[in-house]
């Protein structure tokens, strides 16, 4: 079984160094030319090189230079020296910003040596063409060129023989033809083929084109000659979904059910007849209510079976008496408890909008479902839920004051959903670290419960 190797590339990235690389090497060769000229001389009718020059340049050959002469040095006023002293100085740069690129484009070819040449990016029709050009610039051999671009000699060989023949409009080609025929036009060729056996390419032509659709007779003849296609699928609506957005408290409610196993064996077991079934003793339902603006737990509910509409709409009253006040609409999902008449004449007659989380979509009610999660992973999964009801509820009681008052909330940069409630600024007081001054930390415990922490930091006498 072939490893995978964790030194494969990708293409986008093998062209991108080749390209950058590239360019910045004939960008500094171009400017080392244009200086040597500047410094060795100026093109003239004489055609001699410079006897001191570095090296001859590949965009100005014999012909361009004049003879530099010896004496001219101590007669040429400073500036001019000044000027000769300064290019001598950028040529050595950009002569050294050259190897140092070289030196890059040498490690980066060494990683893609190491490579099996089946796992290396191939090169697209046009670039495999803009190598071609490349090498007839520079002119390079076969061998040179599959060195300096990480192919073999055969692959050269192979496209300079497809120019050849075919031209370079097969190289200039894009992976998918801008006149390709849509599926369903396929599948409208075939299904009149199929319908009507007796009509010919031309004569389908020619009905569709009467139909209004323009398709010439080889395209039908070639589509009759592919395997049959499906029906398209029609494209996906794009429904807008509507945000519900919160500007004070009790404007949303979200109102979700959970359930939570108990001490007499939870949910161990999945199949009949060892299966138990998701009631009391063996689980409690619970239901909720959170506000959306503040997300604070408007109350909490405890059931021993699965809660009936005429229980949900009683906790829901309940918990308007509590907060004293009733919410502008509830979210909630389309379990038979909210979908049923008599909860949405109970909404009507409290003047309660009543909205659907989206069906099938993941976090439509994802305020809710984040409130479940918190519950159960820091106060119903770290302690032993009791079948007896009170003591289970005084848990969640204490649990729900904790979650109000003493623990920040992400959302809320850190503040507690009972001060976003209730207008209140963040209750933080600010020690000033100091070596002076020396602050304990105190940690207490919400109704003695070693999962509700009260963190608290206290200055020392």
């Amino acid at each position: 079984m072939p490893m995978s190797n964790p030194e494969v590339i990708t293409k986008v990235e093998h062209e991108e160094i080749v390209t950058e690389q590239a360019i910045k090497i004939a960008a500094l060769t171009a400017k080392i030319d244009k200086l040597q000229f500047l410094l060795y001389g100026r093109r003239s009718e004489k055609q001699v090189l410079p006897p001191d020059a570095p090296f001859q340049s590949e965009l100005f050959t014999e012909a361009e230079y004049e003879v530099a002469d010896p004496d001219e040095e101590d007669t040429e006023p400073t500036p001019k020296k000044k000027r000769k002293k300064r290019h001598r100085g950028e040529i050595q740069d950009l002569e050294t910003e050259i190897e140092r690129l070289r030196e890059e484009l040498r490690i980066k070819d060494g990683r893609m040596q190491r490579l099996p040449a089946r796992h290396r990016p191939h090169y697209t029709p046009a670039e495999r063409l803009q190598i071609l050009e490349l090498r007839t610039v520079r002119g390079w051999s076969k061998k040179e060129t599959a060195r300096i671009f990480l192919v073999s000699c055969t692959s050269i060989s192979t496209w300079t023989e497809r120019v050849d023949e075919r031209g370079t409009r097969e190289f200039a080609q894009t992976p998918e033809p801008v006149n390709k025929l849509p599926d369903f036009v396929r599948h409208i060729v075939q299904r009149l083929k199929t319908l009507c056996p007796r009509m010919g390419k031309l004569k389908i032509a020619e009905t569709l084109g009467r139909a209004g659709l323009s398709i010439a007779c080889s395209s039908v003849g070639r589509i009759l000659k592919e395997p049959a296609v499906s029906r398209p699928k029609p494209p996906a609506k794009t429904r807008s979904k509507p945000e519900i957005t919160t500007a004070a408290p009790n404007e949303l409610w979200h109102v979700d059910l959970t359930v939570v196993p108990t001490q007499a064996g939870g949910f161990w077991t999945t199949w009949a007849p060892f299966a138990t079934p998701p009631c009391w003793p063996f689980c409690w339902w619970v239901a909720v209510a959170v506000d959306s603006y503040s997300r604070r737990s408007q109350g909490t509910g405890v059931f021993m079976r699965c809660p009936t509409s005429i229980a949900i709409r009683s906790f829901l009253g309940r918990t308007m008496s509590q907060v004293e006040r009733a919410p502008d609409c509830i979210l909630t999902d389309k379990g038979g408890q909210f979908i049923s008449a008599g909860f949405k004449a109970w909404c009507e007659r409290k003047g309660i909008d009543h909205r659907f989380g989206e069906l099938g979509e993941i976090g439509s009610i994802a305020v809710v479902e984040r409130f479940i999660l918190t519950l159960k992973n820091e106060c119903t999964r770290q302690i032993v839920v009791q079948i007896d009801r009170r003591s289970f509820r005084k848990a969640l009681l204490s649990f729900t004051d904790w979650y109000n008052d003493h623990r920040p909330h992400t959302t809320l940069k850190a503040r507690t959903p009972d001060e976003v409630y209730h207008g209140r600024p963040a209750d933080a007081q600010h020690i000033e670290i100091n070596r002076n001054r020396v602050a304990h930390l105190h940690v207490d415990f919400l109704h003695g419960r070693k999962q509700l922490p009260v963190v608290s930091l206290k200055r020392a006498a």
